[in-house]
């Protein structure tokens, strides 16, 4: 991936319902700068935002390869892009900030619990 300028996610639903849920390979492309064309389809859109990559309707193999080639051709686009990639790799999905607000998360809850069992309700 470090000698690529885009990386392609075509993953589709299977006949059977089965999909690949949020491939770890796009966390992994954008921490390297890479921006991601594929088909939204499955988790893929809740990573692949525009200003990271490019989505094409599950299955159109034509409008996957014109986003291909775009990215391929325009330096100004994938450099734009792959500032973006880099970005929500640190913004959205750094193992750090992820925890803490995790951790932010179980301690309202569970001061709200308390808070609930101190109120005196079952």
């Amino acid at each position: 991936m470090r000698r690529a300028n885009v990386l392609a996610v075509p993953s589709v639903r299977a006949k059977s319902g089965d999909s690949e849920g949020l491939p770890t390979v796009i966390f992994e492309a954008f921490a390297l700068g890479l921006p991601v064309v594929g088909f939204a389809s499955a988790g893929i859109p809740e990573a692949a935002s525009a200003s990271c990559g490019r989505l094409s309707k599950e299955g159109d193999v034509e409008e996957l390869s014109h986003q291909l080639n775009l990215i391929r051709r325009d330096a100004l686009l994938r450099e734009s892009l792959s500032e973006g990639a880099r970005r929500s790799a640190v913004q959205n999905f750094d193992l750090r900030k992820q925890t803490e607000k995790l951790e932010r998360f179980y301690d309202q809850v569970a001061a709200r619990e308390c808070a609930f069992s101190l109120a005196g309700s079952p």
